[in-house]
């Protein structure tokens, strides 16, 4: 349960400043920025979480040997929480990607008013 809430805060931290970051460049914000920010938050999320669980052995040969069940089970597990975690991550992308629309599209142009022009004295 920590890994998946681990892994939806760091994916909305990524998707945030990488959004942030293509907004103020003015580049596009797609799926591919979500996509990203996604895989970014997980792997991040996945190393803080394995290097509180095993420590310093992580980085051993030992700490990678097969899992009981299999690496299949794992990247199973990876996927459903990384789906997850693309759910909040896909409602920020879509909000700066409609921010960055009506930036690109500008103030929309409103009718002046006209001046009244003071009573003439033929028209009285």
């Amino acid at each position: 349960m920590d890994y998946l809430a681990g892994s939806m805060v760091s994916t909305l931290v990524a998707t945030f400043l990488l959004c942030r970051y293509r907004f103020n460049h003015r580049k596009p914000i797609s799926l591919s920025t979500l996509a990203l920010s996604t895989l970014i938050g997980n792997v991040v999320s996945f190393i803080v979480v394995l290097f509180c669980q095993e420590g310093w052995h992580m980085f051993t040969a030992a700490a990678w040997s097969s899992p009981k069940g299999g690496w299949g089970l794992v990247v199973i597990l990876l996927g459903f929480i990384g789906a997850f975690s693309a759910l909040p991550a896909f409602a920020v992308t879509a909000y700066y990607s409609r921010l960055a629309d009506r930036s690109e599209s500008g103030p929309t142009p409103q009718a002046t008013p006209t001046p009244h022009a003071a009573p003439t004295p033929e028209s009285r």
